[in-house]
């Protein structure tokens, strides 16, 4: 395995040679490979955005850039589309060797720099297209991280590659789950319920929910509560919360209790100092509560039981 260094987007390629000519080439000169990678993503990052031009109408991007920004979060390529769009995108990209995704409200590629977005007419109905405005916010708060690495497996010609690490998410191999990823979701969330109460002015969610916070049990009888600004409508009308509104409850709760968290989680998109101090903070509440995050709840399906064990954490009152 030969490693590159970094680029001025602070991005890796990891190797990995599964047959001798690729050990051979990348042996030879394995930073002239790492750029050619890294080239050949960012033409294809242009040439998507080319081939999916964006359906920003009725959407107040001036804000949603406005408020990245003032929180100081690198700014990030985005595709807005339609949802019955996302099978062509997935053919674009499987094109080059990145695994296709089928996420509700978008995704953010760590391979190409790219966040895409899909509308959906039915969502936009029930909550308007400020709920479109928030899931560009989410991905984008992804794309935010000076940390990205890229693992690129070479067979002759021939190259797949798979995110390595983003932000708090980070894999020893290829195919480990995503260690972190509680923590990354929870912060790419925490920052879009910030655009919905702060920049909206709907601290009650777009399900405009009437009490100070939700009680959501679910059919195991597993009990959690969040705040109402994670809710949304679905397409039927009625209160919806996704996997990854649990993780970002759970961060909202740990920066009450913590109040420097806040600003810690964001200079971690930008330094190694800033992840140091997110980890010297939560382990301060609880010897190893860092790696507890990083290792127990890296399935969105576990992020309830994140939350649950957050509440668990701080007591009766978690606020």
């Amino acid at each position: 395995m030969t490693e590159g260094p970094k680029d001025h987007h602070e991005e890796y390629v990891t190797f990995v040679a599964k047959d001798e000519q690729a050990a051979a080439e990348i042996a030879t000169d394995a930073l002239f490979m790492q750029w050619v990678v890294l080239g050949r993503f960012e033409k294809a990052r242009h040439e998507l955005i080319e081939m999916f031009p964006s359906n920003v109408e009725g959407l107040n991007m001036e804000r949603v850039d406005g408020y990245l920004a003032g929180l100081d979060l690198r700014p990030v390529d985005v595709i807005v589309v339609g949802r019955d769009r996302i099978s062509e995108i997935n053919a674009a990209v499987e094109q080059l060797g990145i695994e296709g995704r089928d996420d509700n409200g978008g995704i953010y590629f760590v391979e190409l720099d790219l966040a895409i977005v899909f509308r959906d007419p039915q969502l936009e109905a029930q909550n308007g297209p400020e709920i479109t405005e928030s899931y560009i916010v989410h991905e984008r708060a992804h794309g935010s991280s000076s940390f990205r690495r890229i693992h690129a497996e070479v067979t002759g010609t021939v190259m797949s590659a798979r995110a390595h690490r983003l932000g708090f998410v980070h894999r020893v191999k290829a195919d480990d789950p995503a260690y972190g990823a509680f923590l990354e979701e929870g912060f790419a969330e925490s920052i879009r319920a910030g655009y919905v109460a702060k920049v909206l002015g709907r601290p009650q969610g777009f399900a405009d929910w009437q009490k100070p916070i939700v009680t959501v049990t679910t059919p195991e009888d597993l009990q959690v509560t969040l705040p109402p600004v994670m809710l949304s409508r679905g397409r039927d009308g009625g209160s919806s919360v996704v996997e990854a509104s649990y993780a970002g409850a759970a961060l909202l709760l740990l920066q009450k209790r913590i109040p420097e968290l806040e600003t810690a989680f964001l200079e971690a998109r930008r330094t190694e100092e800033g992840i140091a101090k997110v980890e010297r903070l939560l382990n301060e509440l609880r010897p190893g509560l860092y790696d507890t995050f990083c290792t127990d709840f890296t399935n969105e399906k576990d992020f309830i039981h994140g939350l649950k064990y957050v509440i668990d954490l701080l007591g009766d009152n978690p606020s």
